[in-house]
């Protein structure tokens, strides 16, 4: 994936803050034999570092497949990275096809970072919408080998750590597996427990609960 910005120009937004405008245009490869897509946006950043953008274009290298996607979205990246970083490239739903997601929300001093994410059609060859995937959050990962969709969460003064397993069905995001470890104190020892809790006959039920004395 490859990135080509250029600051167009600047302008007074009233009379007190400045706005850049930043052309960006990304050139990722929709799938392994070289069929590459071009999504080219504008950027306003602001002298917070607030970034808006609005409308997406988005064509092949001959400029066939077109298609305009209008979708609003502001974050500051002042400390979380740079403006691109606002599109993520990814086979979110595992069909051999890359996807994307348009950052959608970011908070919290160990953020976490979610996606709109739009799932490409290869027989219309157009990108749609998908809530069911926008709404897996946050700390996402893809096991390509396993076909399988994680995501992390961990709360720090419970010391406990959750990750969620998803498989794809029917084009959809499905919770599957559920690994719960975290770390207590009893009898003056500290101990380790996990919970595995998987997806059988349609519900969530705990198959492994083991605890284990890790030492002080």
């Amino acid at each position: 994936m490859f990135y080509f910005t250029s600051n167009l120009q600047s302008q007074i937004n009233g009379d007190k803050e400045i706005v850049t405008i930043i052309d960006t245009t990304i050139v990722f490869p929709l799938t392994t034999d070289n069929s590459f897509l071009n999504i080219h946006y504008i950027l306003q950043e602001s002298e917070k570092k607030n970034i808006t953008i609005n409308t997406l274009f988005i064509s092949d290298s001959t400029k066939k497949h077109y298609q305009k996607i209008i979708d609003t979205t502001s974050y500051i990246y002042k400390i979380y990275g740079r403006p691109t970083d606002i599109i993520r490239v990814i086979d979110i739903n595992l069909d051999g096809f890359n996807d994307f997601g348009i950052v959608d929300d970011i908070g919290g001093s160990h953020p976490d970072i979610s996606y709109k994410y739009y799932l490409y059609n290869p027989d219309k060859k157009v990108f749609i919408y998908s809530k069911e995937f926008s709404d897996l959050c946050c700390h996402l990962s893809i096991d390509y080998n396993t076909k399988s969709i994680y995501l992390e969460s961990y709360r720090w003064q419970e010391e406990k750590s959750t990750k969620y397993t998803y498989k794809v069905y029917n084009n959809k995001p499905k919770l599957t597996a559920i690994r719960i470890e975290y770390v207590f104190t009893e009898d003056n020892k500290q101990k380790y427990r996990t919970v595995i809790k998987k997806l059988i006959d349609g519900k969530m039920k705990v198959i492994s609960d083991t605890t284990i004395w890790r030492g002080m």
